[in-house]
């Protein structure tokens, strides 16, 4: 009783404070610095590069691979191009995105989809073809993904290569509505967002644990739907911007204590991205998942991500 005390008498930044630094130990005055400075390594996604523009892979990969798996990326703003064929996103986001590994032949839900960038990654991996289902609940960010959609997409949706349908749903709710339907589902869930938290002290000074907490009963949810709604065989990608345990690897413990019978985590070294993971040092494993992070990902991320699989 005395420590809810104690903690009850902190302002919501002294929570905050005290929470993530007994989380994160000494690293965590380092990993804040980089947080609180702009992002350093934002990248333009590109559609369909025009061939007079000039631009540089990923510095901080190895070649071989940055051309392999990210060669759709430039580090460098073009001189020349519309600038609609170019969309800023945090390289963190295209590699997690990018993990899901989604193709021509899989019906792909993007659960929580807005504003959109890793929609844009979703159909450059499936060759802009086939069906994907692109999901925003609040109707403000649901307009905003649709103008980045139609803005980074463009001809390809007028030509009806690509099937892309934008839907309100709350996401708890495919998992009854589409049942066993998805062969590829991103839930790129709601989170506490600590990177712009820390900018933003008048919002800082509501943060409590409980909001962490609640946030990750949400999450839970979202990631429960996900199963309902996948086919057997198919994959969840679950991934937040969160640096918090309880909202990552928290939430995928829980789900698999609960629904472990039905699902599993990915064998991850069967993957063809971790020939990269094992390239670099900035990409960390956690108990489920990998984390990126500013303080050792050249100001990249915060980003974790998790691949997870039914089990058939």
């Amino acid at each position: 009783m005395a420590k809810r005390n104690d903690m009850s008498k902190l302002s919501g930044a002294e929570q905050f404070e005290k929470y993530y630094l007994e989380l994160y130990s000494s690293r965590w005055e380092e990993l804040k610095k980089s947080a609180l400075k702009a992002d350093r390594k934002i990248y333009r996604y590109v559609k369909d590069l025009p061939s007079s523009v000039d631009f540089d892979l990923p510095k901080f990969l190895p070649e071989i691979l940055a051309k392999k798996f990210f060669a759709d990326c430039t580090e460098i703003r073009p001189q020349e191009g519309n600038d609609l064929d170019f969309y800023y996103l945090d390289f963190a986001s295209v590699l997690a995105a990018r993990f899901l590994e989604a193709r021509t032949e899989h019906l792909v839900l993007d659960m929580c989809a807005a504003p959109g960038g890793k929609s844009l990654v979703l159909a450059s991996d499936m060759n802009f073809k086939g069906e994907i289902i692109c999901n925003e609940l609040s109707r403000g960010r649901r307009d905003r993904l649709k103008r980045v959609l139609r803005e980074g997409l463009g001809d390809l949706l007028n030509e009806q290569r690509l099937d892309l349908k934008v839907k309100g749903l709350d996401g708890v709710k495919f998992g009854i509505k589409y049942p066993k339907t998805f062969d590829r589902i991103l839930i790129d869930a709601p989170c506490s967002g600590e990177r712009h938290l820390l900018k933003r002290p008048s919002e800082l000074e509501n943060w409590s644990k409980k909001r962490s907490q609640k946030l990750s009963q949400r999450q839970y949810g979202l990631l429960c739907s996900g199963l309902l709604a996948l086919r057997p065989g198919g994959r969840i990608l679950y991934s937040t911007c969160s640096l918090s345990e309880i909202e990552n690897d928290g939430v995928v413990r829980k789900f698999l204590a609960k629904k472990g019978e039905f699902a599993r985590i990915f064998d991850y070294e069967k993957h063809q991205m971790m020939e990269l993971i094992h390239s670099v040092d900035f990409i960390e494993r956690t108990e489920f998942g990998f984390q990126i992070l500013p303080d050792k990902a050249h100001g990249m991320g915060p980003i974790y991500f998790c691949l997870i699989e039914s089990v058939v």
